[in-house]
């Protein structure tokens, strides 16, 4: 689920969720929210509510990114899961411990650059398509003066208005827009 959260520890906070065992202790590792303008999704609504969770309150069949995350924060807000998220953290790699049976994950306190190391029973990759942005290799690209964005690191302060605007990619960002 990209664009919704960063590295967490999600110990058995779901326990009320029909499939979550409560006897496992869970890493969760997720992004920080997409918040390019018109951000949204190209399949219905629907299919981004948890079954266990379902949600009626979609204001239209293709909601935006804003819909959906106040959704998600609702579920996890009932279910106590905040308490166990650790925001603004970057996973810079992982290995597991044959001796102890373990994964030692390699992360990075974004705040402060401090490393340090979680260690996990179970490691689940869930890396979207958007987690490291890569941009285009276009001919005279380093030599443009204007500012470049990309959807997955979307700069706060970016105006465009006034501007020409080319969009580089497949358009699936902007096929619900």
């Amino acid at each position: 689920m990209a664009g919704l959260g960063s590295p967490t520890d999600v110990r058995p906070a779901l326990s009320a969720a029909p499939s979550w065992r409560g006897d496992i202790n869970h890493t969760l590792l997720t992004k920080a929210p997409t918040t390019d303008p018109g951000c949204g999704v190209d399949i219905p609504g629907v299919f981004y509510s948890l079954s266990w969770a379902p949600n009626a309150e979609f204001s239209r069949a293709f909601p935006s990114q804003p819909e959906i995350l106040a959704y998600l924060r609702r579920v996890a807000t009932k279910h106590n899961v905040p308490q166990h998220i650790r925001l603004r953290t970057e996973w810079t790699g992982a290995h597991w411990d044959e001796k102890a049976c373990k994964w030692r994950v390699f992360l990075t306190d974004l705040e402060t650059g401090t490393p340090f190391i979680h260690e996990a029973k179970i490691l689940v990759s869930a890396v979207g398509g958007y987690v490291n942005p890569k941009y285009p290799s276009l001919p005279g690209l380093e030599d443009f003066h204007g500012p470049v964005a990309h959807t997955a690191a979307w700069p706060d302060n970016l105006d465009l208005a006034g501007k020409n605007v080319v969009v580089v990619g497949n358009g699936c960002k902007l096929s619900s827009s």
